[in-house]
């Protein structure tokens, strides 16, 4: 992968861990899925390659295609956040398209109380 795909992994990440509380990350590439867990101190994954298997994948949907869900906790409940990779960056999904995702995929009568979001990715150089 080239440097900046590595990145663009490291500031999806970075914007990730500024969120607060826990989150469940589900990282979707071409032909892979993968769940990893971040705490709200940091730490990714519950192994100590689980950080760079996670910049891995990322760079990897970056390069090819794939997209991570992210669901942040918070005091009022769960906050859903989406990301799609591929073309040589991230984009994050805007409350509306995230939201006619979401509802299509569970139904407006699904009874799931959810709070959609749009996560802030600074590319830093």
């Amino acid at each position: 992968m080239s440097k900046i795909e590595r990145k663009w992994a490291e500031s999806l990440l970075r914007a990730i861990l500024n969120l607060s509380g826990d989150k469940s990350v589900v990282l979707s590439t071409e032909n892979d899925t993968s769940s990893f867990t971040i705490s709200g101190e940091g730490k990714v994954g519950s192994s100590w390659w689980s950080k760079e298997l996670f910049l891995a994948l990322v760079e990897k949907g970056i390069h090819t295609e794939g997209s991570l869900l992210i669901r942040g906790t918070t005091k009022k409940g769960s906050i859903l956040y989406g990301v799609i990779l591929g073309r040589g960056g991230a984009v994050s999904l805007g409350v509306v398209k995230l939201g006619q995702l979401f509802f299509k995929i569970y139904g407006r009568e699904s009874g799931k109380e959810v709070i959609l979001g749009q996560l802030k990715i600074d590319l830093i150089s």
